[in-house]
């Protein structure tokens, strides 16, 4: 019976580190994400680490992106150089700033794991990781 506990207590600590291990490798791809994928799409990030991706071009504003992603929500959007946790990273985005304009300003000061956030948990979750 002592024999049977251990190994139980055994496994179910191997399970939780498995999980701690999975969380810090999340958590780590994260802070090294970027949102641009493409010239034509970029990746907004929510709190929670989820993301949509959507079409850009030059004449995209930030005000465009938060009407295609968030719908009746009236948020803002935020440019953090890399920790989405972090709030202190956090500025805010004018709503007439073209989404093309921050990307190129990225690319030109080397900022590679630059991120646009919506600061709010994914409302839409049925939308996580798709492209619209």
């Amino acid at each position: 019976p002592h024999t049977s506990e251990c190994f139980e207590t055994l496994e179910l600590k191997k399970l939780v580190q498995m999980e701690a291990n999975y969380q810090r490798e999340r958590e780590l791809a994260l802070l090294n994400a970027t949102s641009k994928v493409s010239d034509s799409l970029i990746r907004i990030y929510f709190l929670d680490g989820s993301f949509k991706t959507v079409f850009y071009d030059s004449a995209v504003t930030a005000a465009d992106i938060i009407a295609k992603i968030c719908f009746s929500v009236k948020v803002a959007l935020f440019e953090v150089h890399r920790d989405i946790k972090s709030s202190t990273e956090y500025c805010l985005v004018g709503e007439e700033e073209c989404i093309g304009d921050i990307t190129t300003r990225w690319e030109r000061n080397g900022a590679e794991h630059a991120k646009l956030v919506v600061p709010i948990y994914d409302v839409n979750s049925s939308l996580r990781g798709k492209v619209s």
